[in-house]
């Protein structure tokens, strides 16, 4: 399933219409398309998240150097 735009915002959030860049999943299995942006922040507060899926190679290189690559 290809999304057009980012699903990560938090719920006191206004919705991102951002591209969607990759997708970020959860431990558990759950998976939502996310900005870069907003997929950096997914990665590095979700305890056991990784990306799924990837739109845009350039963004990927830049989320792999965050922290959250390093847990």
């Amino acid at each position: 399933m290809t999304v057009e735009v980012c699903q990560l915002t938090q719920l006191h959030e206004p919705a991102c219409t951002a591209p969607a860049v990759v997708s970020v999943r959860d431990q558990h299995g759950g998976e939502k398309w996310g900005c870069e942006v907003h997929a950096a922040a997914a990665l590095t507060a979700v305890e056991g998240a990784r990306v799924g899926a990837v739109h845009d190679w350039d963004a990927m290189s830049r989320l792999l150097e965050l922290p959250w690559n390093t847990r």
